[in-house]
């Protein structure tokens, strides 16, 4: 770690003894460019000092979450504001594979974004939790596993969560925010309740159908069951009402809670290749694919935050072990993929195309200095928003947890990737490898023992063994349209369900009487029996008063319900 630091700040004085520096035409202050060998392979590399008035700006294409364009045209768009473009790499995953030749639809024929965005502070593509490159109103990037969830504050006093941002779900409970980036018309669910914003208030209130999203206005989408839920509990919004649209983040590292909570640009990519300074290549469950495993060597980009604060950008033909282990070598700090193969692309002001894209782009990265007396970014969290304070990455576990998680370890019954930040929000992925271990553990079978027989479910959006085993087995359900959201994060209730028809796959008879919470009112009729099950069980009790359905779930919280359930069995 000590040799990585020094590094930083060698690597971005000049270009490194052993790469090979290309010819600068006219290259901004502060920029190199130069190849350098990673595995077997030449990689192009860009060197960017932060220097103020320097930051990142994301282009999408035609100002929308489901268009492509040339690079070269994204990087003209971009070039046409003012800002001087200093470099530009291509940005995240999106449905390159769409039939060009066809009339366009959403979801199932677009070049669609798969990846978090956020521009000038507006989240206008978002869902899960995962690796995105971030840079404040001051231009300082920063790397990590980030989840952002998109809220409206209602004039009542209520705040509504929503699932994704121009994403499509047709699960019941489903809520989502379409912006005027949804440039194609979705199809909403006829029982869905449609909510037009539009200058921070609710306009107008529709049945659902097809959905053109007007410019400058945003729609919320409640589908039916939830819909249901708001109205009897006098917090749906009405016409008139006012809206104010936010997000609040969830960081890997919770220190930085209030940074990631007052963004003013975000890119989403793929794989986290190193985490202070750590290789991470290993911790990345929801890229499934075979081409996107560590160990497997593929056109690649990436992007990296050295100790010193400034950034690299890089394109090669490695695997991500590869990658990570050339940049830890070399001083960075944090690093991420970028999508890869034919999207891969690297520019640099005046030398031009390091590496040309292969096909259209979805959208870019740009790292840009700000116009000379323009206006500067202000990213400000709305009034009467609180921003959380966090100074504790949950490196270790609570107190309150700690002998359980210690024990469930010792069991086996947690991950390897799971024992650490305790704090994260556990995702439905990793709740389903909880959910295994424990199948396994209770039953001293394997899990294709259990599944034998057993019908296997296929998503669009994973092959992780252990969910499609527990969908098997009917622990689990998807989100609708073909998929499951493993990134995506679980409720109190959600997880309440999961244990139960964990136990219940077991044999168990998880009939419970009723119990009673200040807010049973607020518990789902799909959740009902499960909460009565683990109250009755003592596996979730909630805060003495409330169960808290909506609230998050925490790792530590998971680890120490999955062992307290391994108990009530025994």
């Amino acid at each position: 770690m000590k040799r990585a630091k020094q590094a930083a700040a060698v690597l971005l004085c000049a270009v490194m003894t052993a790469a090979s520096a290309l010819p600068a035409l006219a290259a901004p202050q502060g920029v190199t460019s130069y190849r350098d060998t990673i595995g077997s392979a030449t990689a192009n590399i860009v060197s960017i000092t932060m220097q103020e008035g320097r930051t990142g700006q994301v282009v999408t294409a035609g100002d929308s979450v489901v268009r492509d364009d040339t690079a070269a045209n994204l990087i003209a768009k971009q070039q046409g504001t003012g800002d001087q473009t200093v470099a530009a790499i291509n940005g995240g995953f999106f449905n390159a594979y769409y039939a060009a030749g066809k009339e366009q639809s959403f979801p199932g024929n677009c070049p669609q974004i798969y990846n978090t965005v956020i521009k000038e502070g507006k989240v206008v593509n978002a869902g899960g939790y995962k690796p995105v490159l971030g840079f404040g109103a001051d231009g300082k990037p920063m790397i990590d596993k980030v989840g952002f969830h998109t809220m409206i504050r209602l004039g009542n006093g209520f705040s509504v969560g929503t699932w994704g941002v121009n994403y499509l779900y047709d699960d019941p409970e489903a809520t989502m925010l379409f912006t005027d980036e949804m440039t194609l018309p979705v199809g909403v669910p006829a029982s869905s309740t449609m909510v037009f914003i539009k200058d921070g208030a609710v306009q107008k209130i529709t049945g659902g159908g097809s959905l053109t999203v007007p410019a400058g206005w945003d729609v919320l989408v409640y589908n039916s069951a939830v819909a249901v839920t708001e109205q009897g509990h006098n917090r749906f919004p009405q016409v008139g009402e006012s809206a104010l649209i936010y997000y609040d983040a969830e960081p890997r590292n919770k220190a930085n809670t209030a940074l990631w909570n007052n963004m003013h640009t975000v890119i989403g990519g793929g794989s986290i290749l190193l985490l202070d300074g750590w290789v991470v290549t290993d911790q990345n469950p929801e890229f499934t694919e075979g081409k996107q495993q560590p160990n497997v060597v593929a056109q690649r980009s990436f992007v990296a935050v050295t100790y010193s604060g400034n950034l690299l950008l890089g394109t090669a033909n490695a695997s991500f072990d590869q990658i990570a282990a050339y940049l830890k070598a070399n001083g960075v700090k944090d690093a991420m993929a970028m999508d890869g193969g034919a999207s891969s692309m690297l520019y640099v002001e005046g030398d031009g195309y390091l590496t040309k894209a292969g096909r259209r782009l979805a959208s870019i990265l740009t790292i840009v200095d700000r116009a000379p007396g323009g206006a500067q970014p202000q990213v400000v969290r709305p009034a009467g928003v609180d921003t959380p304070q966090v100074n504790d990455d949950g490196a270790t576990p609570s107190t309150w947890a700690k002998a359980d998680v210690e024990r469930a370890i010792s069991m086996g019954l947690v991950p390897e990737n799971m024992q650490e930040q305790y704090r994260w929000g556990i995702t439905r992925g990793e709740f389903c490898a909880l959910a295994v271990r424990f199948l396994q553990q209770a039953s001293g079978k394997k899990l294709w023992e259990l599944t034998d027989g057993k019908t296997m479910p296929t998503f669009s959006d994973t092959t992780d063994g252990n969910i499609l085993g527990c969908a098997a087995l009917g622990i689990v359900q998807g989100r609708g349209n073909g998929t499951f959201d493993p990134e995506g994060r679980i409720t109190r209730a959600e997880a309440a369900v999961v244990l139960t028809n964990a136990a219940r796959a077991l044999g168990e008879n998880t009939a419970a009487p009723a119990h009673t919470f200040g807010d049973s009112s607020a518990i789902p009729a799909w959740a009902a029996e499960s909460v009565n099950y683990v109250a009755e069980t003592g596996v979730m009790q909630g805060d003495g008063k409330n169960f808290n359905p909506g609230s998050g779930y925490t790792r530590e919280q998971a680890i120490k319900t999955v062992v307290t359930l391994l108990d009530a069995l025994r």
